[in-house]
């Protein structure tokens, strides 16, 4: 356990009317110098005008990926890897830009927040790391006039207000009753994240259109357990994710006259509420002020020493927040300010609670547990194997009671049954199961069967090779006179039938794939051949353009002619083809082989890269198995009176699996750069190949019948289109909508792979939005909003 305190970090809202002359920002030492008036009441006395305070960062003017990229990512990354509980909190006035902190802009890839680029950089490591086995769960909780509400839940499933409570477990602290979906993929965790969002109490007030009138927190669960061996550690954490509502003044946010006066806000934007909710704003900013009054009570007993009591329960925001708040996290705290004059009073406020904030020094420890399934079957096993070894030892010890009979025959048929299903056993586990000796003559006896059973198939072996011998010599010892009979019976054949030796229907063709279909006889071909129909008659039957003469040609029963392809016109445009790629269609042609050979070049080295990371699997598990073997016999021979020492041996095998790990892991992300850059080529010669069968169609109409009009949808046909009869039906059976989605997904999946995950789960919350709409207008009904 080490002392970590909170990161705070300054960040100011894009203004155009920043107050430089009174907020003097520097950002090489971090500190930022306010020059304030004589009449602002934070300062003793109107002398004291200056006030200068020192952060850990400040971010002025920043984007959104500098400020994730400031401390957040170590935050998230400690999380996951080193089993570190993490909470990421903005706090400021209304209007200051906490939830564009947070979430940032849910229609834009780019500008999102912290919440996104923290599940996508979770789930990054998850991917990144094939040793360890992850479970992702996630919450979101809505704490609204000083009551909890579960945004994941549906409205009806909802379960009473009276049900949540924060209660304290070995874990830390969490809210029994919560909701916690089980996430695996990005865009799992990303459709909650959005859906409780949408959940949210929002208002309108003169500082935001769309204030947030709860503090929301939103929790990742995350437990990770090594796969590589059969280990009952499991290492819990969670990741805090807290958007709270901004501190008011209801002079500012309800404009009163007096503010219009002092040039404040102008009266043309001035919002005209009703009595009820003006009632309304009123009382969600009062228990706004108090939970946050709350929480710098519990800030400042933090930092001061020596204090006793810390005022957790006065309120569920901070009882909620009691593990990152001097507790088990590494917290980090964005303190978003209005840098304008008319702001300067909240400004002061909020750098003066990030500052006391810097003084809270947290508890920070992994938590680790054993898994207690796993170690119920580890010790089973253990104990299982000890009773087996333990009547083992039995039996070899001398006893004066001890059978030494030789085995009977019914003994002897048992003791084979059991050799026999040890040798058809699959798995090591099976032949555990079954081989089960009791005494030194059970061992002997069962090697005289292994004995036995090799004798018997060396024998069948022998036996095969001789009658393999037997079956090749046996030509040389047919008799002359049976030979000249076959000879003669031979020649005979000959003069009837066709000379076979050369040509064989059937027999596999060296010039070409395949089986070959044989020669035809000389006398074999047709008396007239028919002339071979040109393109625009095909294309008129195509269209459905049919003459008197074609109308009983078509009781033909080549499955191909139903499309308005015959076999004949199929070998006049292959041999049309053959022509195209060596004539006008060469570069093309070219392209697509130098896309097939990088193609085949990524393909090989995914084999070979499989190979080798199959390899160091392997080496890892034999490592594994054997220091568990020298473990469990170090287990039972000599140890020291101060306890159980380890050689050279076995620290070498301990200390080979690391390494091992380490290359599995760079083999791992070599394959997964290579498996995609597998993708992008595949890609690229699906596109040249399909690019050359276009401007081909088009080629050989072109030159077949330049009169000829053809429809533009027969020109894109190809016989690629046409041998896939199932993948039309699909495609025709999509509406405009999903063809236009599908068309969407494939190229951010082409521009940015990244960010697909983010748009699929844009996509349904706008799909959800409506319902989460409804839920939303019941639960404010309920509370008589």
């Amino acid at each position: 356990m080490r002392r970590n305190g909170v990161k705070v970090i300054i960040r100011t809202r894009p203004t155009a009317k920043f107050a430089s002359n009174q907020i003097q920002i520097n950002s090489d030492d971090n500190t930022i110098l306010i020059h304030s008036e004589p009449n602002v009441s934070h300062f003793k006395n109107a002398q004291k005008q200056i006030a200068r305070f020192k952060y850990h960062q400040i971010l002025h003017n920043a984007a959104q990926d500098r400020v994730y990229d400031a401390i957040a990512r170590t935050i998230v990354d400690g999380a996951v890897v080193d089993g570190v509980n993490g909470t990421i909190l903005a706090y400021g006035q209304t209007g200051a830009g906490k939830s564009f902190t947070m979430l940032g802009d849910t229609r834009n890839y780019q500008h999102r927040g912290i919440a996104p680029r923290a599940i996508a950089q979770i789930f990054e490591k998850v991917q990144n790391s094939p040793e360890s086995i992850y479970v992702i769960h996630a919450s979101y909780m809505e704490i609204y006039n000083d009551k909890m509400y579960d945004l994941l839940l549906k409205h009806d499933k909802a379960v009473p207000m009276e049900e949540y409570a924060v209660v304290e477990d070995q874990h830390g602290t969490f809210v029994r009753g919560m909701t916690q979906i089980k996430v695996e993929t990005e865009k799992e965790a990303l459709d909650q994240l959005f859906y409780g969002e949408m959940q949210r109490t929002i208002a309108t007030h003169q500082l935001n259109k769309r204030s947030n009138r709860s503090h929301c927190i939103f929790t990742l669960h995350i437990s990770r357990k090594s796969c590589l061996y059969e280990s009952d550690v499991v290492v819990y954490s969670k990741l805090h994710l807290v958007d709270l509502a901004g501190s008011e003044r209801l002079k500012k946010t309800m404009n009163e006259p007096e503010d219009i006066r002092s040039g404040l806000c102008s009266p043309e934007s001035r919002t005209k509420l009703t009595d009820q909710e003006v009632a309304t704003i009123k009382k969600e900013s009062m228990y706004i002020n108090q939970s946050l009054s709350f929480l710098e009570q519990c800030i400042v007993a933090l930092g001061t020493r020596g204090a006793r009591h810390i005022p957790y329960r006065q309120t569920k925001l901070t009882n909620a927040l009691k593990d990152s708040l001097g507790g088990n996290s590494n917290t980090l705290m964005f303190a978003c300010i209005w840098g304008e004059s008319r702001h300067l009073e909240e400004t002061i406020s909020t750098l003066k609670l990030a500052q006391r904030m810097m003084h809270v020094q947290n508890q920070v420890t992994a938590i680790v547990e054993t898994d207690t399934k796993t170690l119920l079957r580890k010790y089973e096993k253990q104990i299982d194997d000890l009773k087996h070894e333990l009547m083992l030892h039995d039996a070899l010890t001398p006893r004066v009671d001890a059978v030494c009979d030789d085995h009977t025959l019914a003994q002897k048929d048992e003791l084979k049954c059991m050799i026999e299903r040890f040798l058809e056993a699959p798995t090591a586990q099976v032949e555990d199961n079954v081989l089960r000796l009791h005494s030194v003559r059970d061992i002997r006896e069962s090697f005289r069967q292994f004995k036995s059973i090799y004798k018997t198939l060396e024998g069948s072996f022998e036996a095969v090779r001789r009658n393999q011998s037997a079956s090749n010599s046996m030509p040389e010892a047919i008799p002359a006179e049976s030979t000249g009979n076959r000879k003669s019976h031979t020649n005979s054949q000959k003069s009837i039938l066709p000379d076979v030796q050369e040509s064989v229907v059937g027999k596999p063709d060296s010039r070409s794939f395949g089986f070959g279909i044989g020669d035809a006889d000389a006398n074999a071909k047709p008396n007239v051949l028919e002339c071979v129909p040109r393109l625009h008659d095909q294309c008129r039957r195509q269209v459905g353009v049919s003459t008197a003469e074609n109308k009983d040609d078509r009781k033909v029963s080549h499955p191909m002619e139903r499309v308005g392809i015959t076999p004949l016109s199929n070998e006049l445009k292959s041999r049309a083809f053959h022509e195209y790629k060596i004539g006008s269609g060469k570069l093309a042609y070219r392209k697509l082989q130098e896309e097939k050979d990088v193609l085949h070049e990524l393909k090989q080295k995914i084999k070979s890269i499989s190979r080798r990371l199959s390899g160091v699997k392997g080496i890892i598990d034999q490592l594994q198995i054997n220091l568990e073997t020298k473990r469990s016999q170090h287990r039972y021979t000599t140890a020291l009176a101060s306890g159980q020492t380890i050689d050279e041996e076995e620290y070498a095998l301990a200390a080979s699996i690391p390494e091992q790990e380490r290359a599995y892991r760079v083999l791992f992300e070599e394959l997964k750069m290579t498996k995609c850059k597998f993708d992008k080529a595949r890609s690229a010669v699906d596109s040249c190949r399909a690019s050359l069968v276009r401007d081909f169609e088009c080629w050989f109409s072109r030159n077949n019948d330049p009169h000829t009009v053809v429809d533009s949808t027969l020109l894109n046909t190809s016989t690629l289109t046409l041998s896939l009869p199932k993948i039309n039906s699909c495609i025709d059976q999509l509406d405009a909508c999903e063809q236009f989605d599908r068309m969407e997904i494939e190229r951010v999946r082409a521009q940015a792979p990244d960010s697909l995950a983010f748009v699929q789960a844009k996509r349904a919350m706008r799909q959800n939005s409506e319902h989460a709409s409804q839920i939303r207008l019941q639960r404010n009904a309920k509370r008589g909003l």
